[in-house]
């Protein structure tokens, strides 16, 4: 109703259509979408003419209020960055001011606006913002709790020296320093760029709440004797658990803040945050209130680790993303250990396209430790940096289908050490933990089971209780067996002293094999004084079951033969060769074994229908291109697929949803796997506002519609039988 009263008042002073355009939507959208044409209401037909005058005179007035001379705007061209983040900026003030608890109804200031304003800013006392500092690498080891004698390693100096606005790709091995790295160089780029804020982005919620303790602690050690409380808040489903959250919230730790105006909706408007990386990918997605998010980010710079896990779903929303980023000139700083050229490509062709620019091929500089830059003007550095290490070379093997579970028992028992058993199922990660338990009974050594199938909070404390222990710093137990899925390989602080490991695409594999050896000063066994790795779950080009479900068959027979006749993994500077061979190298080069050969044709197709396949579907809730009209705005709310933000806006890699598991008067979120439930119980769950929730019986089990489930707190989920 007031867009149509709006294109009306233009329209009579002289604007034309596509000069009017943008004021229309973002008067329209401030309800979280923009309507179609049709969609716009023909309520102001009904309206008697006395309410339209006052309609046009209450207009009017707020103009001369806001001084605004209508013949200076008359001629304004909007792009669509332009009307997404004014709109999301209308939202806000709307929020605020349409609060009666901010803006009582008070006869004596009714018309004193700045007076009204300053009373509500008290009220609501959204905190501060982030003040970052000139020189972060002053004080550096204060802050980030490291010793005074502490030096920036090769990578880290580079890394801030060359920070600027843009997008900044930092490759460099697991456990480098690399986070540290570009927290200084988000402080910067704030800096230099007045910039309030910072997006820390992780892979998952444990991941992010490590880090979120991280950077509070960041901010607290702010070399100043009264460093300003920068809100800062952790963003993802289950923040309200999580126990350092709590003590922000409480006003418990010095110079941090929160304010519960952050909450939901608002929480990417939060000056500090630090969440799952799904939060900014729906910056991509038709979801309501969208540009809350794009302007978000507007004062950010935002980070994102681990930025090479992503399946094919997430890689069509995060090219969504920096295609926005790029449009708005958020700097963007990306972190990978195991990055591929087509992977770095992307990145760099999605930021550069949001900046207005045509692809252009990267030369990657060939190096273990590289920054790839793109400027505020579209242009591509790539440079090599000293990576401190020059080779870190993990002995490996390949050892045929199942792991020599009794051996590895029996070494430990013997000897003691840390070792980790990393399967590529859940299915299967339980079934080896049920055989190294069985062998453990009785003796002084500790078996731990971790995978995704556990409730957020029995998942957290395994994970807390590992990294607290096997970590930099934790008191290392003598003799312990972890048994694993994935869910290790990215972002966790955990040092082994011997794995074995499904096989798994060679970048997975290098990030596993990071985790042995990983810190120097631990002090080993001599048994396993050498790092080594075993490679299982493959016997002669046969995948053991349900290996080649995770993981597509073409990476994998690539990666297997790369393995083959090679005696050792260089996780530092043999990264490069490895990422080469198995996603550059093309499929008919000779260099190819008979018997993968034959096979890597078949697999290579297979490979790339499901992508395809899988791609059509992720742009169904994308929004429009960015570079596009500001017309094509109309086409975000034309979708019947418009992603609702508490279910399924972001598809997880595995297809699984949640559902809340209440046991023994409490209640915890549980992931149930797609191919464990019926599609149409699926698609229920999927369509529906909040999250199922069911109860289990006396004997942990429940039914889903495909059979009983068993939850406990020792193997986690799994089938009844």
């Amino acid at each position: 109703m007031s867009a149509k009263a709006l294109r009306g008042f233009l329209t009579d002073r002289g604007f034309s259509r596509s000069a009017r355009t943008g004021f229309e939507l973002v008067v329209a959208g401030h309800h979280g979408r923009f309507p179609t044409e049709r969609g716009f209401p023909a309520v102001c037909e009904l309206e008697s003419r006395d309410w339209q005058e006052h309609r046009i005179a209450l207009l009017e007035h707020v103009l001369s209020w806001a001084g605004v001379d209508i013949d200076e705007v008359r001629g304004v061209q909007w792009s669509t960055p332009q009307v997404a983040t004014v709109t999301g900026l209308v939202i806000a003030a709307d929020w605020l001011g349409s609060n009666t608890d901010l803006f009582p109804l008070d006869a004596e200031t009714a018309h004193d606006y700045d007076t009204r304003r300053r009373r509500a800013l008290a009220r609501i006392d959204l905190g501060d913002v982030w003040h970052p500092g000139p020189h972060p690498e002053q004080g550096w080891q204060r802050r980030f709790g490291l010793p005074e004698s502490a030096e920036l390693n090769p990578m880290q100096e580079a890394v801030v020296a060359s920070a600027g606005p843009g997008l900044t790709v930092i490759e460099h091995s697991t456990g480098g320093g690399k986070t540290a790295a570009a927290l200084m160089a988000a402080e910067k780029i704030a800096y230099e760029q007045g910039r309030t804020g910072v997006y820390m982005a992780l892979p998952t919620r444990t991941v992010a709440n490590a880090m979120y303790s991280a950077v509070t602690d960041w901010l607290s050690a702010d070399t100043g004797d009264e460093p300003a409380a920068t809100v800062a808040g952790l963003i993802h489903g289950k923040a309200e658990s999580n126990a350092r959250f709590a003590d922000v919230a409480a006003h418990e730790v010095r110079g941090v803040d929160y304010n519960d105006w952050f909450h939901k909706k608002r929480g990417p408007l939060t000056p500090v945050a630090v969440g799952t990386i799904d939060h900014v990918l729906m910056c991509g997605l038709k979801t309501p209130h969208v540009v809350l998010r794009h302007i978000g980010l507007l004062s950010k710079v935002l980070v994102i680790d681990e930025i090479h896990s992503s399946d094919t779903y997430m890689e069509s929303y995060l090219q969504a993303l920096l295609s926005w980023c790029g449009a708005l000139g958020v700097p963007v700083i990306a972190l990978s250990a195991t990055l591929s050229d087509a992977r770095r490509q992307l990145l760099v062709d999605a930021y550069r396209h949001g900046q207005g620019h045509l692809p252009r091929e990267v030369a990657p500089a060939g190096a273990a430790s590289q920054i790839t830059r793109v400027d505020s003007e579209g242009g591509i550095t790539c440079t090599a940096v000293p990576a401190g290490v020059t080779s870190r070379a993990v002995a490996c093997s390949l050892v045929g289908d199942e792991p020599d579970i009794e051996h590895v028992v029996d070494t430990v028992r013997a000897r003691g050490g840390v070792v980790g058993l990393i399967a590529d199922t859940v299915t299967r990660a339980q079934d080896w933990y049920e055989r190294v338990s069985q062998l453990c009974a009785g003796v002084d050594v500790e078996v731990v089971l971790l995978h995704s199938r556990f409730t957020d909070a029995d998942r957290a404390a395994r994970e807390q209780d590992l990294v607290s222990r096997c970590g930099r710093g934790g008191v290392r137990p003598d003799k312990m067996i972890v048994v694993s899925t994935q869910v290790i390989e990215q972002a966790l602080d955990l040092d082994f002293d011997y794995m074995v490991t499904d096989v798994a695409p060679v970048d997975s594999l290098i990030q596993r094999a990071g985790r042995v050896h990983r810190h120097a000063e631990t002090r080993r066994p001599a048994v396993f004084a050498t790092p080594r790795v075993d490679i299982c779950g493959v016997d002669d080009a046969r995948f053991a079951r349900g290996v080649d479900r995770v993981y597509s068959p073409w990476l994998l027979l690539k990666t297997l033969q790369f393995l083959r006749g090679r005696d050792e993994l260089d996780t530092a500077a043999g990264v490069v060769d490895a990422m080469d061979f198995v996603f550059n190298l093309p499929d008919t080069d000779s260099a190819f074994d008979p018997d993968i050969a034959e096979l890597i044709d078949d697999a290579r197709a297979a490979h790339d229908k499901e992508t395809a396949r899988l791609r059509a579907l992720s742009r169904v809730s994308l929004l429009p291109d960015v570079t596009g009209t500001v017309s094509g705005l109309r086409q975000w709310s034309l979708s019947s697929t418009t992603a609702d933000e508490s279910v399924g806006a972001v598809r997880l890699p595995d297809g699984s949803v949640e559902v809340e598991l209440a046991v023994d008067d409490s209640v915890d979120t549980l992931r149930i796997p797609a191919w464990w439930h019926t599609s149409a119980g699926l698609a229920r769950w999927m369509t529906s506002r909040g999250v199922a929730r069911v109860v289990p019986d006396d004997s942990g089990c429940f039914d889903l519609g495909r059979g009983p489930l068993r939850y406990s707190s020792e193997f986690g989920l799994q089938t009844a039988t």
